[in-house]
């Protein structure tokens, strides 16, 4: 965004330091392979802080690929304006880091394409489909999402503070893509041949980015006048069996909330992950109040409380105060 571009300019190769100032733990911007101070809980080792020349970014399987401002954002929870605003603020005395300057983007790219030749149709009797049955799902999607028969699942060790192999699994690919179809990457997710999940640390991993992540998403269907927009694969083919709409995946709160609508889309519902933490909700509700303001679309947001589904169609304009008046006059 042009409104961060002063910014990069002002701290590159600072933003080590304003990340640990801000009070993220020096052990999780080693550049190694460590906990998320995002997502994770101790020991997962699924996030390293990259840093490619001194932009402060990071990459973790869970929650993907982000900015320095992005990493800020999620630590304090922070709104894009807000966030920027706190930043110019800043006074500390912020050294300059080392950095890293190699591009390994051709590397990832050559990584997605071994992933690629691999790739087969989910049919209905491949541990994908096993995977979806489980569950209750019993449509597979159009596009987008495959099945690949043997992956590695690779892990930090510890001990020997090497990446190793823990096995080879079946693995259920999502391509995710910009709005003009280009990759961007993919989501890997682990199981087993009897379509249960595999057992590893974490069965859900997203492979290094290609191109900008930030409004890529699974385009399981071909959007029409009404597209649902879902965070995880299971919700997103459970919404499609539930409304019948096509629906698109977007892999992480994160994407959730920047995902891009095509043009020609009319109604937009979106689908909540109602997570304790209450981070599905808030990003649910950032993508609707975002849309409501750039698309002149209609926007609900589908939550499933208590066993039921609430479908709420945005604020009413009644408020505490006019609660009280009406029991006043009541």
């Amino acid at each position: 965004m042009k409104v961060y571009t002063d910014i990069k300019d002002q701290y590159a190769g600072k933003w080590k330091s304003i990340h640990s100032y801000i009070g993220i733990d020096n052990s999780l911007l080693s550049g190694k392979h460590t906990d998320c101070p995002l997502c994770c809980s101790e020991g997962s080792n699924r996030f390293r802080y990259e840093n490619k020349n001194g932009r402060g970014n990071y990459f973790c399987n869970q929650c993907g690929h982000g900015s320095a401002i992005d990493l800020i954002m999620g630590f304090l929870n922070l709104g894009y304006i807000d966030t920027i605003k706190y930043v110019r603020t800043l006074k500390g005395d912020f050294k300059m880091e080392s950095f890293k300057t190699n591009d390994d983007v051709e590397i990832n790219k050559a990584k997605l394409e071994k992933v690629k030749s691999g790739l087969k149709k989910i049919t209905p009797d491949s541990p994908a489909a096993l995977y979806f049955a489980k569950r209750g799902i019993t449509v597979l999607p159009d596009k987008n999402c495959y099945i690949h028969p043997s992956l590695d699942y690779w892990d930090f060790n510890e001990e020997t503070k090497k990446v190793v192999s823990l096995g080879k699994f079946p693995v259920i690919v999502s391509i995710l893509r910009d709005i003009n179809n280009n990759t961007c990457t993919y989501e890997l997710l682990y199981i087993t041949t009897d379509g249960l999940k595999a057992d590893v640390p974490s069965n859900k991993k997203m492979m290094k980015p290609v191109i900008q992540m930030a409004g890529c998403s699974v385009h399981l269907w071909d959007a029409k006048d009404i597209l649902c927009i879902a965070e995880g694969l299971e919700t997103a083919l459970s919404t499609h069996l539930i409304t019948g709409h096509p629906v698109w995946a977007t892999g992480s709160s994160n994407n959730l909330e920047k995902v891009i609508i095509p043009d020609g889309v009319k109604q937009v519902i979106i689908v909540t992950d109602e997570d304790n933490s209450w981070t599905g909700q808030k990003s649910a509700y950032i993508l609707a109040n975002r849309l409501q303001i750039k698309k002149d679309i209609k926007i609900q947001v589908y939550r499933f409380l208590n066993g039921e589904l609430y479908i709420d169609d945005g604020g009413n304009g009644f408020d505490a105060n006019d609660y009280i008046i009406l029991k006043a006059a009541a």
